[in-house]
């Protein structure tokens, strides 16, 4: 028959060693839940940073739309009184019989009036755009570092706790062996 102390002392090592077992499968447990909790929360803020991105992108171009339109507008209101004015002009040289280089002078002079002020709101519309595009990188950048900014779960270490549970039943057996 056996001794009660080696049936003791194996029975010690062997619940040292169950006990190491199952702290190294909860340690495994916790560190895949860790690591599924930590790549939700990265591929959210992906998905959230990509929204704002997109949103930046829309109100960009609803901005650039609302400019391209104003800059019609002015552009044709800029016309027709150019054309007002040209018309004024000829009704009252024609009405006074007169006409010639002095009238085509004051012609000339508000049709260049009228091209200069094109030519500012055309300036003014295409500043806006470099703007814009200039601010769409910026928010390319924005959004990369907002996704970089939470990096991915760490796998768990199964090495290590096979380490420990290894490390664990060599001292187990070590000290059954001295006993």
């Amino acid at each position: 028959m056996c001794e009660p102390v080696t049936i003791t002392t194996t029975t010690a090592m062997y619940i040292s060693l169950a006990m190491s077992a199952a702290s190294a499968i909860g340690s495994i447990v916790s560190q895949s839940a860790a690591q599924k909790a930590q790549d939700a929360q990265q591929q959210q803020n992906t998905l959230n940073a990509q929204q704002a991105f997109v949103d930046n992108i829309n109100q960009s171009n609803a901005a650039l739309g609302q400019q391209d339109q104003q800059e019609a507008d002015n552009t044709t209101a800029t016309q027709r009184e150019g054309a007002r004015r040209r018309a004024t002009v000829a009704t009252s040289a024609g009405e006074a019989g007169t006409g010639g280089l002095s009238v085509k002078a004051l012609m000339d002079d508000f049709s260049a009036a009228e091209n200069r002020l094109i030519g500012a709101s055309q300036r003014q519309t295409q500043w806006n755009r470099t703007g814009a595009v200039l601010q769409l990188d910026g928010a390319k950048t924005t959004m990369q570092n907002r996704i970089n900014s939470v990096p991915k779960g760490t796998a768990p270490d199964y090495f290590g706790a096979a380490m420990k549970l290894g490390g664990e039943a060599f001292t187990a057996n070590q000290t059954a062996g001295a006993k």
